[in-house]
């Protein structure tokens, strides 16, 4: 292990994502299960994550990779395809699913799995 806790050898041991960026996912998740998710709601901003959480849109970049990341570890779709460009309605590139075909696939992945109520990582 190093010392942020991650396996050594792992994908995840090879990205330098910060506690701040790891706390950050936390609230992210929270917010797209318990407010997304849960409200039925299929989609949205980065504007609305970002006030959610109380930081700036482009700040999200890396909280979302975290939770992307870990969605790959534990093989569950990616809940990060919820977060969408408002002038596109769709993620940006960035996120495992960017053409309209692969986010409805996604999305109906998502909305289909039962999340836990806490982070797992």
């Amino acid at each position: 292990m190093d010392d942020e806790g991650r396996r050594e050898g792992s994908r995840l041991a090879l990205l330098p994502y910060t506690t701040l960026s790891q706390s950050r996912a936390r609230e992210v998740y929270r917010y797209l299960r318990d407010e997304v998710l849960a409200k039925d709601r299929e989609k949205v901003t980065y504007g609305e994550a970002a006030q959610a959480i109380g930081c700036h849109p482009r700040v999200l970049s890396q909280p979302l990779g975290v939770i992307q990341e870990q969605c790959r570890a534990m093989h569950a779709p990616t809940i990060t395809v919820l977060v969408v460009d408002a002038a596109t309605g769709l993620p940006n590139a960035g996120c495992d699913a960017t053409n309209p075909a692969d986010v409805a696939e996604k999305l109906a992945a998502v909305q289909s799995t039962t999340w836990p109520p806490r982070p797992w990582w």
